[in-house]
């Protein structure tokens, strides 16, 4: 029995560093197991995201606001790029699934004022909730939005105390999907603009814009 003592010695030896060598890779298959399904998390969401974002919009135009001294409008020219997020995969979490088009946008936007001087510009960014009036599958999409922004001129008026202030804008415009993927679009907006009261004068100023451009689908 001595003899085989050394033998013993060995093959358990052996057998432990086959158990050791299964149990590296079974934590090894678990950690790839494990990395794989984090790798198709993060696809999903970046797909996801991909889905929100639905579409661009470049639209250029005019816009003129309310007398600032006794003959003296605010005119300029407008350039706004507006990005549109899908809002119905959020709606559908509260079983809401409407047939139209139902969009946020996030719009930088800015302007080059040629009235009263034309030195001036203003820049900021608008938040807006976006509604279609027909079925989204129509290629002529009416849509109606509203929302809020951040504004800042270089112009000094008798209206406003401060140079930074904020926006509330409603619009009424259209698409015409002239290409499956790519479409025409037009839009009249009503903005006022006032610093919420955090310095007088707060006249508030009101400017009406016109819009047209090209929104892409995706």
């Amino acid at each position: 029995m001595k003899r085989f003592l050394p033998l013993i010695f060995v093959l358990i030896l052996v057998f432990g560093f086959k158990a050791d060598c299964f149990a590296a890779e079974a934590e090894a298959a678990e950690v790839f197991a494990q990395e794989v399904a984090q790798n198709k998390s993060v696809e999903e969401e970046l797909k996801s995201v991909e889905k929100t974002l639905v579409g661009i919009e470049l639209l250029a135009g005019y816009s003129r606001a309310s007398k600032i001294r006794r003959k003296s409008d605010i005119q300029e020219a407008v350039l706004a790029v507006a990005f549109d997020l899908d809002m119905k995969p959020l709606l559908r979490k509260i079983d809401f699934d409407p047939p139209v088009l139902t969009q946020f946008q996030i719009e930088p936007f800015a302007g080059g004022m040629y009235e009263p001087r034309g030195d001036n510009y203003e820049a900021g960014i608008n938040f807006w909730v976006k509604f279609g009036l027909v079925p989204e599958s129509w290629s002529f999409q009416p849509y109606a939005k509203f929302g809020l922004g951040l504004d800042y001129m270089t112009l000094h008026t008798i209206n406003q105390g401060t140079q930074f202030n904020f926006t509330s804008n409603l619009g009424l415009g259209a698409h015409y999907f002239f290409c499956k993927d790519t479409a025409l679009t037009v839009e009249g907006r009503y903005r006022h603009l006032s610093n919420a009261g955090i310095k007088e004068p707060n006249r508030g100023i009101n400017a009406y814009t016109i819009l047209g451009g090209l929104t892409w689908r995706y």
